[in-house]
């Protein structure tokens, strides 16, 4: 198997994104409607791949992957489909998300993530006990899954973004993850169901759970940095507007990596992380204009007075 530089373990979705104009109770009226691949696990790594990064997505996809535009999609974002599996009977997973300024609801069907998962579970295993990577990036929406995996991944980076999902980890389940963790991004509401599980405030998991870096985004508010016993705030890039938040975590997480592989520097990493974010948040769509490494880069410099 070739060698990668980082193996994401989350999913693809076919994603339909309107913009809510006008709310009412049983009826709403779209101003837009956008219509393309996402999901974390995409999510991550086509943002990955627009810093040069050679990257694995491992992620179960449904019968009509290829009809729906899935492999010319993986192509297009030069990304191999060797960690796919396809199931013959359940369609690719879709996400409706509905987003109004500052909001978001989201409606999804998990296509054969939960019907298959044994076969998904045995596909996953298989690849990362091969671990042909640096780096394992662990955001699939199932906890059991991902705690096995980061326990193998002993000796490589390993990130672990489970968003929204990790309200739904056990106890068990979270400190197995947690324990077996070097980066840990939670945004405001994640770390509040986190410390409501564990009894334990976001500012002294790291050093609990023995975790190098945890990162805790706060959307307009910026992000905290919590590593060696400190305490580090990152005012957050400013937007030229806010237009549409999906992805923007997945985007924040994905630059943030991308920065510290080259630079092995937090706080850098950080204001690259920002600054991919803010771009994103401008248009429609969690991949639709992802900007180039020189474009971030301009705009952090210009954001920050160091970096």
């Amino acid at each position: 198997m070739p060698k990668y530089d980082l193996i994401c373990i989350g999913e693809i979705a076919f994603d339909a994104i309107g913009a809510i104009k006008e709310e009412g109770d049983a009826c709403s009226l779209l101003s837009h409607v956008s219509k393309s691949f996402g999901g974390r696990g995409a999510n991550v790594v086509a943002h990955l791949g627009a810093f040069g990064l050679d990257v694995l997505l491992v992620a179960p996809v449904g019968k009509d992957f290829k009809e729906i535009g899935g492999e010319e999609y993986m192509k297009r974002k030069n990304l191999s489909s060797s960690g796919l599996i396809a199931s013959k009977v359940r369609d690719t997973p879709m996400a409706f998300v509905f987003t109004k300024v500052g909001d978001a609801i989201t409606y999804f069907y998990d296509g054969p993530l939960h019907t298959e998962f044994d076969a998904y579970r045995a596909h996953a295993l298989s690849v990362v006990k091969k671990f042909p990577a640096d780096v394992l990036f662990c955001t699939s929406s199932t906890p059991e899954l991902n705690k096995v995996l980061l326990g193998l991944a002993m000796g490589h980076l390993r990130v672990f973004a489970p968003a929204h999902e990790l309200e739904h980890y056990t106890s068990a389940q979270l400190k197995g993850c947690l324990s077996n963790t070097d980066i840990f991004f939670l945004n405001e509401i994640e770390a509040a169901a986190l410390e409501r599980e564990l009894g334990v405030k976001i500012s002294e998991v790291g050093m609990k759970f023995g975790i190098g870096l945890v990162v805790n985004t706060l959307g307009e508010k910026g992000s905290t940095l919590y590593f060696d016993g400190k305490e580090v705030s990152i005012s957050a890039c400013k937007p030229k507007a806010v237009i549409d938040t999906t992805g923007a975590g997945d985007s924040y997480a994905a630059a943030f990596v991308a920065a510290y592989l080259k630079k092995k520097d937090y706080v850098y990493s950080a204001k690259i992380a920002s600054s991919m974010a803010s771009y994103m948040i401008e248009v429609h769509g969690a991949q639709s204009e992802i900007p180039t490494p020189k474009m971030v880069l301009e705009r952090a410099e210009q954001n920050y007075k160091t970096l």
